[in-house]
């Protein structure tokens, strides 16, 4: 079954944005009366109908919905300074939303070597992302925020961790993270958080933690990150 974004959908009718109207008619080359799959990106899947088709529109009507919840009880909010290549961030954006992110949060902080993204991009590679993977829920992209700026904002009781490059740490994530608690991953540039960036964190509570012994890429780092997160959770020994 196909699957649509449709972030409005709070009437029995519902018109797709451009982008996904194309897909459905041009691409796929679907018809009136052809059922498919909405989500809204908030939870939201539906079953509609397609009801009218035009040159520039494709308009469904809703015959059924469901909420999803969450899949998972904890949440997770990434925070990563912008690879210098877009190429490497956008595909880091694809698989972070493949594996489940709740926020991206693009960090500008001393060693960034990228401190402009075109957020619009983003949101279309991430949309494709929770569609391809089947997913009801859309990670929210906030624009880049300075380092400090982002230290000051508020989790609540999310554990905060920050992956940093120093013999001097020596907590593994594996170790560090706690199954079953919302999580805030900072994960720095190709340089690294500098030593003050690192005390900054320290002071707002955030947990420095090592990666492993091997220096890694941006991307590849963010996704060791998540894949650990999601491993402590769900094959921990140390779960109830």
């Amino acid at each position: 079954m196909h699957l649509f974004y449709a972030p409005d959908t709070s009437g029995e009718y519902v018109s797709l944005p451009p982008e996904e109207a194309r897909h459905a008619v041009q691409s796929l080359r679907l018809g009136v009366g052809e059922t498919v799959h909405l989500t809204n990106g908030q939870g939201m899947r539906y079953v509609a109908g397609i009801h009218e088709i035009s040159k520039r529109e494709c308009t469904l009507r809703i015959v059924d919905e469901e909420a999803i919840p969450r899949e998972r009880p904890y949440q997770i909010h990434l925070a990563v300074s912008p690879t210098k290549n877009i190429n490497r961030m956008e595909w880091l954006v694809e698989k972070a939303t493949e594996l489940g992110v709740e926020t991206i949060w693009p960090i500008l902080t001393f060693h960034s070597e990228r401190r402009k993204l075109r957020l619009d991009r983003l949101e279309r590679i991430a949309i494709a992302a929770m569609k391809q993977s089947q997913r009801s829920w859309l990670p929210r992209l906030k624009e880049p925020i300075a380092f400090g700026a982002f230290l000051d904002e508020d989790f609540g009781e999310s554990q905060k961790i920050l992956a940093y490059i120093d013999d001097l740490v020596q907590s593994e994530l594996i170790h560090t993270c706690q199954a079953g608690a919302d999580v805030v991953l900072g994960i720095g540039p190709e340089g690294g958080f500098s030593a003050e960036e690192a005390e900054q964190a320290r002071a707002k509570k955030y947990q420095l933690v090592s990666l492993g012994t091997h220096r890694l890429r941006t991307e590849t780092a963010a996704l060791s990150a998540l894949a650990t997160v999601h491993f402590v959770n769900n094959f921990s020994t140390d779960k109830g």
